[in-house]
């Protein structure tokens, strides 16, 4: 199965802010995911579902510990997928605030859970159309 990356509304409100300083913040970004998630870390407290990747900048030419923090959603049991909540400059901001990555979760938990309800309608579509197509007759 290929691997897919979905954005939350808060990721894009995100890199369009930082598009304005960075060019190439999108093209760091979706380079370091296009192959599946980065090496990145739990963040604690969230079941091992929301993970921060350290994200290197050409921009500034500088290494991952001096360029952008992407917040994910990444579901070890659905391993095909993520869902990107919010990236950052670490020159702005060390961290996210606690209630902050909480407000995250819930909103790209929704993002995921939506997703997943898609799919799951159109595989029972898929399974069910084949008897649709049948003729009675034969």
């Amino acid at each position: 199965m290929a691997w897919s990356i979905e954005h939350s509304a808060g990721f894009e409100d995100d890199l369009r802010l930082l598009r304005k300083r960075f060019r190439k913040v999108a093209e760091d970004i979706h380079d370091e995911f296009k192959n599946g998630p980065p090496n990145g870390w739990a963040i604690p407290g969230f079941k091992e579902l929301l993970w921060k990747a350290r994200i290197p900048s050409t921009d500034l030419q500088k290494g991952k510990s001096h360029g952008f923090r992407v917040i994910y959603y990444w579901d070890k049991e659905s391993p095909n997928s993520c869902c990107l909540g919010a990236c950052y400059f670490k020159g702005d901001t060390e961290d996210l605030p606690i209630a902050q990555v909480r407000e995250l979760f819930v909103k790209v938990k929704a993002v995921v859970d939506r997703l997943k309800a898609e799919l799951e309608k159109k595989k029972k579509a898929a399974e069910e159309k084949p008897a649709e197509d049948k003729d009675p007759g034969l």
